[in-house]
C-alpha cells in the first residue's frame, strides 16, 4: 500500500536543515550560554534596559527610536524626563536621538559604549550612567568632538565576567565604537581587558581597583585609584589619625578587588607598626556568621574592624555592621560608599572609608558636584564622578588625536596628557593607573540625614 504521508524530497531537505540549525543553536547555547542573548543587553535607545524605571512616554520614545523616527523619539523622551528627570537611561536615549537627528545618520556620530551591571545592581549601574550622561550632555552642548556629536551605547553585563568577556568580543567588531567605559567590578574588567587589549580598543574602567589590572596593556586604563593608593590612605587614617593598632579584617574571597584590598591593607598597616587580628573572616563563605565574626574579633583583642564585600553582596557587609552594635570602630573600602549603606542608618554610624571622590556637603557654584546636583536633583556618588572622568579622558584624547582607536590610545599615554575631571585632573601612568589622591569619608548624620562627610577628628586624651 502506498504511504500517503511520505514527504516530498524538498521537505526532507528543509527538515534536515532545520534540525541541523536547531542543533547548532543548542550547541551554541550549551558551550557559550552568554553569547546568545547579547542583543537584549545593549541599547542606543531602541530597547528598555532599566525596567525599574518605566513610563508610557519612555516606551513610546524607545519604539520611535527603534523605527528611526528620531523627531518623535525626542518628543517622547523629553516628556518622560519632565516626569522623572532622574531617569538616566531616558536622558542618554534623548541625547542620542538629538545627536543622530542633527547628524542625519547614526554612523555620522562618535560612539563610545558604557558597560554597567543593570541586571545585578541597578543602583550602581545608574550611578555610573549618570557620570557618562552628564559628560555627554556637556560635550555635545559645547559642539561635540571636533564638531561631531557623541552617542553613548549602554551594555548590561550583570557584573558577570563571562558576560563581560562576551560583550567585549561583540564591541570590538563594531568599527564605529572608539572606546569602552567599564566594567564595574574588577572581576568583570579583568575578564574583558585582554580582549580589548588584543583588539586595540581603549577600555577605561571607572570603578575597578584590583592591582591585577595594572600593566595588562597600553589600551587598558582606569580613573579609580589602585588598591595600593587607597589602602595607604586608609591605613594612615586607622593607625596614625584614629590611633587603632590592632585591626580585624573581614573580606570577600570571591571578589578579586576585595582580596587585593585586604592584602594591600595588611601590608600597609604592618608597615606602620600595626597588628592584624589572627582569625579568618570571609563574608563570601557559605558559613559566614556576622555575630560570630564580631565575637572572634573581640576575643582576638581587635580595637577596630575593616569590612568589605563584593558590591552585589553588600547586604552581608551591612549585616556585619549591624551585628557590631557600635562596639568596634568600622572601616571599609569604596565599595561600601553607596546609598544602600546610608539606608542602614545608625548601624553604620561612624563608618570610615577611603573613597576616590567625596561629594561636598556644600558644592561650589559651577563645580561638577553643583552641576550634577542641578541635573539629577540630588547628590551623586564617587562612581558617577569617576565615570564622568573616564568619559572626559576619552573625549579629550579624541579631540587631541586623529579620532581613531589607535590615535586615542596614543593621546591618553602622551606624557603631557590631562583632562578636566570632576575635581582633579585626569592623568595616567604608563601602567594605565591614574595619578590620584584618595579621600577619607565618614557616615554621619547632618541636618537629620545620613551622609558621607569629612571625618570628625578623634577625641583627644
Amino acid at each position: 500500500m502506498k504511504n500517503t504521508h511520505q514527504l516530498p524530497p524538498i521537505a526532507y531537505l528543509l527538515l534536515t536543515i532545520a534540525l541541523f540549525w536547531s542543533g547548532k543553536q543548542l550547541w551554541q547555547y550549551i558551550t557559550h550560554p552568554h553569547q546568545t542573548n547579547l542583543t537584549d543587553r545593549r541599547s542606543l535607545g531602541e530597547r528598555l534596559l532599566i525596567k525599574e524605571i518605566d513610563s508610557s512616554d519612555k516606551r513610546q520614545g524607545i519604539k520611535s527610536f527603534a523605527n528611526g523616527d528620531y523627531d518623535t523619539a525626542i518628543q517622547y523622551f523629553q516628556a518622560s524626563l519632565k516626569e522623572n528627570r532622574n531617569d538616566v537611561e531616558a536622558q542618554i536615549y534623548y541625547q542620542n536621538a538629538i545627536a543622530i537627528q542633527k547628524a542625519s545618520d547614526p554612523k555620522k556620530t562618535v560612539k563610545i559604549v558604557v558597560i554597567v551591571p543593570v541586571g545585578s545592581n541597578v543602583n550602581v549601574a545608574q550611578e555610573m550612567l549618570r557620570g557618562v550622561s552628564q559628560m555627554q550632555i556637556e560635550v555635545n552642548k559645547s559642539g561635540g568632538i571636533n564638531g561631531i556629536l557623541l552617542t553613548i551605547e549602554i551594555f548590561n553585563d550583570d557584573n558577570k565576567p563571562e558576560i563581560s568577556a562576551s560583550i567585549a568580543k561583540q564591541i570590538i567588531q563594531d568599527s564605529q565604537i572608539l572606546a569602552a567605559i567599564g566594567s564595574n567590578t574588577s572581576d568583570a574588567s579583568l575578564a574583558a581587558a585582554p580582549i580589548y587589549q588584543r583588539a586595540g580598543l581603549v577600555m577605561i574602567t571607572p570603578t575597578s581597583m584590583t592591582r591585577d589590572l595594572s600593566g595588562i596593556g597600553s589600551f587598558i586604563l582606569r580613573t579609580a585609584p589602585t588598591s595600593q593608593s587607597l589602602t595607604s590612605k586608609l591605613a594612615q587614617q586607622i593607625y596614625t589619625v584614629d590611633r587603632h593598632h590592632k585591626l580585624a579584617i573581614c573580606f570577600d574571597s570571591k571578589a578579586s578587588d576585595s582580596v587585593s584590598f585586604k592584602e594591600d591593607l595588611i601590608a600597609e598597616f604592618a608597615r606602620l607598626g600595626g597588628e592584624i587580628a589572627s582569625f579568618t573572616c570571609d563574608v563570601g563563605a557559605a558559613d559566614f556568621s556576622p555575630n560570630g565574626a564580631i565575637d572572634k574579633a573581640k576575643s582576638n583583642g581587635a580595637d577596630s574592624l575593616f569590612v568589605a564585600s563584593h558590591i552585589d553582596r553588600l547586604p552581608l557587609a551591612l549585616q556585619l555592621a549591624a551585628a557590631n552594635h557600635g562596639s568596634l570602630p568600622l572601616y571599609s573600602s569604596p565599595t561600601l560608599n553607596t546609598f544602600q549603606t546610608l539606608q542602614a542608618g545608625s548601624a553604620v554610624s561612624g563608618l570610615t572609608l577611603v573613597t576616590p571622590w567625596q561629594n561636598p556637603l556644600k558644592p561650589q557654584s559651577g563645580s561638577f558636584a553643583d552641576r550634577s546636583q542641578r541635573l539629577w536633583g540630588g547628590q551623586v556618588s564617587w562612581r558617577t564622578a569617576m565615570s564622568y572622568d573616564a568619559g572626559m579622558a576619552i573625549v579629550t584624547g579624541l579631540r587631541q588625536s586623529n579620532g581613531t582607536r589607535l590615535g586615542l590610545q596614543q593621546a591618553l599615554h602622551h606624557p603631557q596628557f590631562s583632562a578636566e575631571g570632576a575635581s582633579d585632573l585626569v592623568k595616567f601612568l604608563p601602567t594605565g593607573d591614574r595619578v590620584f589622591q584618595p579621600k577619607i569619608a565618614q557616615v554621619r548624620q547632618v541636618n537629620g540625614r545620613w551622609v558621607f562627610a569629612p571625618p570628625q577628628p578623634p577625641p583627644t586624651n
